[in-house]
């Protein structure tokens, strides 16, 4: 992230677009989409908790008409347009709980949670549902 430090923002907005289109969608996990697309269909809220980057996350919420609002990602500090090489807001570990603690206190939500990384552990125990995108041989599973 240091050597990030004095970019603009178009720039490393621009790189994040292409990063999105060229690298992350390509590798999208099917199954994931498949769940997102039909919970969204069933109307659910779909919420972004993730320890990626605000900057290129944003594009898939696009993508997938997921409300800016809704993304909590890790976000990176800008001043006068240019990086500062740090973040303006962590996303990572138990932080992911805090921040469903602070969105959802005063609303009675029936949550459901995807990851793929052990290290959410938290975050599906929160969920009232909780699953695990695991790969295994044939590509990947969900595990409940």
């Amino acid at each position: 992230m240091k050597q990030l430090k004095g970019v603009k923002f178009e720039v490393m907005d621009l790189a994040a677009q292409e990063y999105y289109n060229k690298v992350i969608r390509p590798n999208l996990i099917s199954v994931t989409i498949t769940e997102l697309k039909r919970l969204q269909k069933e109307g659910y809220r779909i919420v972004i908790v993730s320890a990626g980057y605000d900057i290129y996350i944003k594009y898939f919420a696009k993508e997938f008409g997921i409300k800016a609002d809704d993304v909590h990602a890790n976000q990176l500090l800008f001043k006068d347009q240019k990086f500062c090489g740090k973040y303006e807001k962590d996303c990572i570990g138990d932080v992911k709980v805090e921040i469903l603690n602070v969105n959802f206190r005063n609303e009675d939500v029936y949550a459901v949670a995807y990851t793929d990384s052990e290290s959410d552990l938290p975050m599906l125990n929160w969920a009232d549902e909780g699953y695990w995108v695991k790969r295994n041989a044939n590509g990947f599973e969900i595990i409940q």
